[in-house]
């Protein structure tokens, strides 16, 4: 295993894994768990993942109200722009492997 790796713990059900779990979990872009709801993506392991974009796929008008605020609440506190599905449509990320970009194709 190179050691230039930075290897960090990922929160499993409120439980850091295990040592041969354990995963680096940095990320530019992040698809938030269960539509966004308000059980997924806690403060702590996006704390780990440091996204900068959190991609959240939810229905318009949708009867469970995805994203839960506090989700979105997250997200802002840790300095990452909330992309939505139920208000921007379709969301496509691009990368040339340096810089990402994004659009949307509201439908």
């Amino acid at each position: 295993m190179p050691d230039n790796i930075s290897w960090k713990s990922c929160e499993v059900n409120g439980r850091g894994a295990d040592g041969w779990n354990r995963l680096p979990l940095q990320s530019t872009v992040f698809k938030a768990g269960h539509h966004g709801s308000r059980s997924s993506s806690s403060r702590a392991f996006l704390e780990e993942v440091q996204p900068h974009i959190v991609i959240i796929s939810a229905g318009k008008e949708n009867r469970y109200d995805h994203p839960h605020p506090e989700v979105l609440q997250r997200a802002e506190e840790i300095g990452a722009t909330a992309l939505r599905t139920d208000e921007m449509g379709n969301i496509e990320i691009i990368s040339d492997g340096q810089q990402v970009w994004w659009q949307a194709d509201a439908n």
